[in-house]
Parts: structure tokens; sequence; C-alpha cells
């Protein structure tokens, strides 16, 4: 299985490698910390993040407000187009959770399919599978900028 496949949130493609929504045809590319957040959101589906553990796993190192994170998601319902608060659901003093189930393209249980994938097998938290596929995610960036610097050099 590829581990980079789309994920299909209530029929918005969302692809965290390259932090891109794809709604209908309307091409989107999020900020990396809304990329994060929904990242986070679906691998906890159908649980509920809190607002401490937004802030421990998308900011581990650094303090970040509620105002902040209300931003973000914010943010992630005019991209994803949840105007009506049909994809991302506020529970009111706890924090947040996703509404639809995010599936695979191939129409598999995301977490599911995360979970017994052969990269991340023997894993049983959902946040080591987050912190896994965050570092695949960084070293694919690192790498690419490392060839890019290598490319510009005269």
């Amino acid at each position: 299985m590829d581990l980079e496949k789309d994920i299909i949130i209530d029929g918005v493609e969302f692809n965290p490698y390259i932090r891109r929504v794809k709604l209908e045809k309307d091409i989107k590319t999020l900020r990396k910390k809304e990329s994060e957040v929904l990242f986070l959101l679906c691998s906890t589906y159908p649980d509920a993040v809190t607002y401490t553990d937004l802030s421990a796993k998308i900011w581990p190192h650094s303090y970040v407000s509620r105002p902040c994170i209300t931003q973000i998601i914010h943010a992630l319902r005019e991209i994803l187009g949840d105007s009506g608060r049909n994809k991302i659901q506020t529970i009111p003093k706890l924090g947040y959770r996703l509404i639809s189930k995010p599936l695979t393209k191939d129409g598999k249980d995301f977490t599911f399919v995360y979970k017994n994938h052969s990269e991340i097998s023997g894993i049983k938290t959902k946040d080591y599978i987050c912190q896994k596929i965050a570092s695949v995610i960084t070293a694919r960036q690192t790498l690419q900028r490392q060839q890019a610097f290598a490319n510009y050099i005269p």
C-alpha cells in the first residue's frame, strides 16, 4: 500500500504530504499548521482532539493560545467549505473532532489502513502514527531542500 494516498473527508481530498486540499475542481494549499491539525483530526477520528492535545502535538515546544487554535480551525473550515460546520465539530470547552469518517481514495478506513501499514506495523497508538507520518513528511521536505540547494550551487 502506498503511504501517500489522499485522505477523503466528506468528498474533500486532503494530501498531508503536499498540504493540498481539493474540493470539487478547486485546489488549495494549506499552511503547515493547518495541515498538521487536519491530519491530527483525521488520525484520531472518531475521537475529539482536546485543546491540550492540539497544543502538545502541533506545538510541542511552545505555548499556543486557544484563539490561535480557533483561528486555524476557522481557516480549515473555510478551506473545506464547511460553513455549516458539517465537517469539523466544535466540542464546547474540550476541542474539535471530524464528523465524517476519513477514508483512503479506495474507500478504506484511513485510521485502520495506516495502523496496519508495514512501515508502522505493531504501533498501537494513534499518536505514534501521527509522529511517524510527520517524520516522513519532514524527511522528504529536507531532502527536497537539499536537492534544490545542490542544483542551485554554480
